[in-house]
C-alpha cells in the first residue's frame, strides 16, 4: 500500500512536470510571434533580438529553479 502511495505520486509529478514543459514550450512560442509581430510593425531586428532576450531570461531562470528543485 505504502509504494502504491509513492507510485501514485511519483505518476503525478510526472504529470505535472509534463504540464509544466508544455507551458514553456507556449510561452515559448508566444514569444516568438510576439516578435514576427513587432518586425513586422517596424521594430529594428535589433531590438526586437534584445526584447526576446529579456523576456527568455525569465523562462530560463525559472526552467533552471525547476530542475534545482527536483535534485
Amino acid at each position: 500500500m505504502h509504494s502504491q502511495r509513492k507510485q501514485r505520486q511519483s505518476t503525478r509529478q510526472v504529470f505535472y512536470r509534463q504540464i509544466i514543459t508544455g507551458l514553456f514550450i507556449i510561452q515559448t512560442i508566444l514569444i516568438g510571434i510576439q516578435s514576427k509581430n513587432r518586425i513586422q510593425q517596424g521594430d529594428s531586428t535589433i531590438e526586437v533580438l534584445i526584447w526576446m532576450i529579456n523576456q527568455y531570461i525569465p523562462v530560463l531562470k525559472r526552467v533552471r529553479g525547476l530542475e534545482d528543485k527536483q535534485k
